[in-house]
C-alpha cells in the first residue's frame, strides 16, 4: 500500500501531468492517505471541487494520527534535529504515520527525502 500526501492528492484531483506520473508509480497497488492530508486538502478546496475531494477520501484508506504515529514523529524530529534538516510539523506527522505502518510515501515534496527511515517516492 502506498500513502499519498497532500501534494500528490492535489495533483490527482487536478488531473495534471504529475498526476499521470503518480498513477504510474501506484499502478494497481492500493492507496491510503492520512487524517493530516485530509485536513490539508479539504480545507484548501474551493467551490464544487469539494465533492470530488470528498469522493476521493471516501475511496481510499485514511490512516489516523494516533499515539504510535505521534511517537514515531517525535523520533523522526529528533533525528532530523541532529542534522539540522527539519520538517514542518504536519509533514512530521505524515512521516510518522508512514513509519508506523511501514508504507512508502508518494509526494511532490522533496523535503520528505530527509526522512531516511521511510521510503519516499518524489514526483
Amino acid at each position: 500500500m502506498y500513502v499519498l500526501d497532500s501534494s500528490a492528492i492535489i495533483e490527482l484531483l487536478a488531473d495534471t501531468e504529475k498526476a499521470k506520473k503518480i498513477e504510474e508509480i501506484l499502478g494497481k497497488t492500493p492507496i491510503a492517505t492520512t487524517t493530516i492530508s485530509y485536513v490539508e486538502v479539504i480545507s484548501g478546496v474551493k467551490g464544487k471541487g469539494i465533492v470530488g475531494a470528498i469522493e476521493f477520501f471516501n475511496s481510499v484508506v485514511v490512516l489516523d494520527f494516533d499515539i504510535v504515529a505521534a511517537n514515531e514523529s517525535i523520533w523522526i524530529e529528533k533525528e532530523l534535529k541532529q542534522t539540522g534538516q527539519l520538517l514542518g510539523r504536519t509533514d512530521l506527522f505524515i512521516a510518522g504515520i508512514c513509519k508506523q505502518n511501514k508504507f512508502p510515501l508518494v509526494t511532490c515534496d522533496n523535503d520528505f527525502k530527509r526522512v531516511k527511515s521511510i521510503t519516499v517516492h518524489v514526483v
